[in-house]
């Protein structure tokens, strides 16, 4: 046991459904919620923008199920190849420039170690899990972050349930996929940081404040500190005195 009693939840793909369900049960120990580049409920009624996976994945799942064995002869070794990774960025899973490679490929062979007959019935409980009339009784900060492009969660899917939780806040990663969150870390980080210290000050974070296109952690006292602006008006005088005088004539 961590005891931890309240805390931030963050859930990406099947995760967002995950932390919804926890959010049913238990809000008053949730403080924040931040749903990542998925959906609120039946994930294959708009996998890729399409009606046909609902139809076709679940009774490929429960084949897969009852038939778990034979499958892993065949798919366990192939997620081990350099293939899979290629086939995602053709298909348009993953970003084919802005995913690191190497994430991939050990995201195949955490692929290729799982019970094949367990992630069949998680998948399946995915599809047929439905969250959405929780998203209008969340009553804490919530960030919801899509991607641009991502073909398994559709940016519209997403723009749907962030609309549907009150006072809920919204980030798109540009050209984003479905692993927006290691496509461009920095920029989601950053996101994430804001939020958490915007609504919780009260942990002693010092304030954030953008300057231009940086952000700098500003120190959370009453009184301003005069000697950066004396230190630029400095540097004006010693700029200008240095520059040679023009000649008349």
């Amino acid at each position: 046991k961590l005891g931890v009693e309240k805390a931030v939840l963050l859930g990406h793909s099947m995760g967002v459904q995950v932390i919804l369900e926890f959010y049913r049960k238990y809000p008053e120990r949730v403080t924040a919620l931040l749903p990542v580049c998925g959906t609120s409920a039946h994930a294959f009624r708009t996998f890729y923008g399409m009606r046909w996976p609902e139809r076709f994945v679940p009774p490929l799942l429960r084949a897969g199920e009852r038939h778990a064995d034979a499958v892993a002869r065949i798919l366990k070794p192939f997620l081990r190849t350099w293939l899979p990774d290629p086939l995602a960025r053709v298909g348009g899973a993953v970003n084919w420039y802005l995913c690191p490679r190497e994430i991939m490929e050990d995201y195949f062979r955490h692929m290729a170690s799982l019970d094949l007959r367990s992630a069949a019935r998680a998948l399946l409980a995915m599809e047929e899990h439905a969250a959405e009339d929780v998203l209008e009784t969340i009553r804490i900060p919530t960030l919801v972050i899509a991607g641009e492009d991502d073909r398994f969660t559709p940016l519209s899917v997403v723009e749907k349930m962030w609309r549907s939780i009150p006072g809920a806040e919204f980030l798109v990663i540009p050209k984003g996929t479905h692993t927006a969150l290691v496509e461009n870390p920095l920029l989601m980080n950053i996101r994430i940081e804001l939020f958490l210290r915007e609504h919780f000050p009260e942990h002693g974070y010092p304030v954030l404040k953008a300057l231009g296109t940086h952000v700098q952690a500003m120190p959370v006292s009453k009184g301003r500190d005069k000697a950066p602006a004396a230190k630029k008006k400095a540097a004006r005088k010693s700029r200008a005195g240095g520059l040679p005088k023009r000649r008349r004539g």
